[in-house]
């Protein structure tokens, strides 16, 4: 989002989280897991990805399957 102006970018904040945390994140279940990086359902996917990219953001896109059946998920990432 370095790219956008400051109008922009409040869009794309007030979109994703709105002021009280109900934006389409927390609307479909996702997640942010860090600055620039949100984890959400698949079949909300393209509709967050299509709204992003209108408003002139770059968006990359990964598709992780995890087996339902794990007791214990867990995340890690190495920084």
């Amino acid at each position: 989002m370095s790219g956008l102006a400051y109008k922009d970018k409040m869009k794309v904040e007030y979109y994703l989280y709105e002021k009280d945390g109900t934006g389409a994140v927390t609307k479909v279940g996702g997640i942010k897991l860090r600055e620039g990086c949100l984890l959400v359902p698949n079949n909300v996917c393209d509709d967050i990805t299509m709204k992003l990219t209108a408003i002139g953001v770059y968006v990359k896109k990964l598709q992780i399957y995890a087996n339902e059946n794990l007791d214990n998920l867990q995340l890690m990432s190495s920084l």
